[in-house]
């Protein structure tokens, strides 16, 4: 079986195929297959992904220069087990393009604390990892309104008029904005911590399905 993760921003050209990058990395060598893909919802169709935000942290050109930004289907989004959205518009647009993915679709940031959490506390246990991951995103849409979830930021706009713009605690913004956009060194810093924290948490719960090690009574029985 594979387990689906769908990363959307506006353009996916910058925020979401570069989550993509980093969970398609961080998740290659594990035994569950995850497929990992990227659209957007105000997507130009085959436009290049920008690669700045990925030389600001050393990832090489050559692991985006593939990418052409797709639309964001409806499709797409019933094949998800798991979507990723880089901020609150953009997972809003993810629910009213298909309802029922409401409790499979989170932005990155919020889904990186619920999923956290969720691995920290007594967990059911599968013997099929997809199984287990499926029953993760469960309690992850569960634990929404039960965790605390970080608060917003302020940070400078690299440009005149220089000025701090407030940046909610569950987005990752949009460096490519025409007002009041934050620098791409703020974006791939938040994108690079909050994808690591969510592929170990995947790593983790799958290492424990197949080695049979995770936490004893499950307290969420899937389906």
């Amino acid at each position: 079986m594979k387990f689906r993760i769908l990363t959307v921003c506006s353009a996916n050209v910058c925020r979401s195929p570069f989550i993509e990058t980093l969970l398609s990395r961080a998740l290659a060598d594990s035994p569950t297959h995850f497929v990992v893909a990227s659209a957007g919802e105000n997507a130009a169709d085959g436009q290049h992904a920008c690669t700045v935000v990925a030389q600001d942290h050393g990832t090489s050109d050559a692991e985006l220069i593939a990418h052409r930004a797709t639309t964001l289907s409806t499709r797409a989004v019933e094949a998800a087990d798991l979507v990723l959205a880089a901020d609150r518009p953009s997972r809003a647009a993810v629910v009213r393009l298909q309802p029922t993915s409401h409790a499979r679709a989170f932005t990155l940031r919020e889904a990186a604390v619920l999923a956290e959490h969720a691995v920290g506390t007594e967990r059911p246990t599968h013997d099929d990892p997809v199984d287990a991951l499926l029953a993760l995103v469960a309690e992850m849409s569960d634990l929404r309104g039960t965790v605390e979830m970080p608060r917003s930021t302020r940070h400078r706009v690299p440009r005149k008029p220089w000025r701090r713009v407030e940046v909610h605690g569950n987005d990752v913004p949009d460096a490519h904005k025409a007002v009041d956009p934050v620098s791409h060194a703020v974006v791939s810093r938040m994108i690079i911590e909050n994808a690591s924290t969510m592929a170990s948490v995947l790593s983790t719960v799958v290492r424990s399905a197949s080695d049979g090690t995770g936490p004893g009574q499950a307290r969420y029985v899937l389906g």
